[in-house]
């Protein structure tokens, strides 16, 4: 597994971000409750959150979209292929990364599973810049969440399960800075692994929990403050943001009953930070193991 370190200075900032993001999303969220009163009285505390990110996210999601490691896009370029499952694009700022693969006619359809309704016409808008006019053919937007029990009931309503799922229905999975928010990370995980064709490939860039652990480069000290901004309620002020969660291990334990990928690259960046990230992909083996 590679590594990517921070310098001393960038990793006290990482350590402060977390906070520096709880400041600006409480006034945003204030903001969202003010012009939504109805919301706030029914209790619909999840609809407040999707708009309230989805305000912050239109302003600042475009700026966030350009700090990828630079060896992600080599990866989507040249893996990222066929009948595509896109997770969480939010407002599309990160539909640019298809651009090579979709010229290159490597890309046939994205699906693109995005709840967060409020953030569609702008998603459509950044996919007309990306695909032209094959847009609205090619790139069709799934109003649901990627959990099982929200993607799988959407899917076979909309008639999108027209073969076996255990067969696998795509060829990639593409996750950039979306599962952190996800119910059920593990389940979602193990729905990812079976809705892979053989041989298809999950390509992803996430934050990840600090394992706290100095021999695996962690830090004690960016741990108990991941800790700390969760109590805080960074979560549900970041619509459902996790800090803590163990990606990269959810995602090999998904290929557990065909005795594990038959191709894993995992890059840990910051993984001294109190946002560390990892990246990479793992690829389906092409015949199930017995």
């Amino acid at each position: 597994m590679d590594t990517e370190h921070l310098t001393p200075a960038a990793w006290l900032f990482n350590l402060l971000t977390p906070g520096i993001l709880m400041v600006v999303l409480t006034p945003t969220f204030l903001l969202t409750t003010l012009f939504n009163p109805r919301l706030l009285l029914n209790f619909q505390f999840d609809k407040l959150q999707s708009k309230s990110f989805a305000l912050w996210w239109s302003t600042i999601g475009s700026c966030l979209s350009n700090d990828v490691p630079q060896g992600l896009q080599p990866i989507l370029d040249e893996h990222c292929r066929g009948k595509v499952l896109d997770i969480g694009p939010g407002s599309g700022f990160q539909l640019k990364r298809f651009k090579t693969a979709f010229e290159a006619g490597k890309i046939d359809e994205i699906y693109a599973v995005e709840p967060g309704t409020e953030m569609h016409d702008q998603l459509k808008g950044e996919a007309i810049k990306v695909f032209g006019g094959k847009a609205p053919r090619m790139y069709q937007i799934l109003s649901c969440g990627a959990q099982p029990d929200a993607l799988i009931p959407y899917m076979d309503k909309h008639g999108l399960l027209q073969n076996n799922e255990a067969e696998g229905l795509f060829d990639t999975i593409v996750c950039i800075r979306a599962l952190c928010g996800i119910p059920d990370p593990r389940e979602t995980a193990n729905l990812f692994y079976r809705l892979l064709k053989p041989g298809g490939k999950i390509i992803f860039f996430e934050h990840v929990g600090n394992s706290g652990d100095r021999r695996r480069s962690g830090s004690r000290i960016a741990y108990l403050f991941q800790k700390v901004y969760m109590m805080l309620g960074y979560q549900f002020l970041a619509s459902g943001c996790d800090l803590t969660r163990d990606t990269a291990g959810n995602l090999r334990t998904a290929a557990a009953a065909d005795h594990g990928w038959d191709k894993v690259r995992v890059v840990d960046r910051n993984p001294e930070g109190c946002i560390p990230e990892v990246w990479g992909y793992m690829q389906k083996k092409s015949k199930r193991v017995a």
